[in-house]
């Protein structure tokens, strides 16, 4: 999904918060973190937001050697 595209389908709708029609327009995040890329949607009156694209799945943290028990 591009800006664009998500741009066309938020000014469709009303805000869902505050009921202006128009005023959300669509962003893409481009501060570095886990949600750079991710495009959301804000109201320009009353700055609601929402994301539109799910986040980046994040790579699993490695798991732990299993604890060593003592010889006997």
């Amino acid at each position: 999904l591009e800006v664009a595209q998500a741009q066309a389908d938020a000014s469709d709708v009303p805000c869902p918060s505050c009921g202006e029609d128009g005023r959300r327009r669509a962003f893409r995040v481009t501060k570095e973190g886990a949600n750079k890329g991710r495009i959301f949607i804000k109201c320009l009156d009353c700055s609601a937001f929402q994301w539109v694209t799910a986040a980046a799945a994040r790579e699993p943290a490695p798991e732990a050697p299993p604890a060593q028990t003592e010889q006997q």
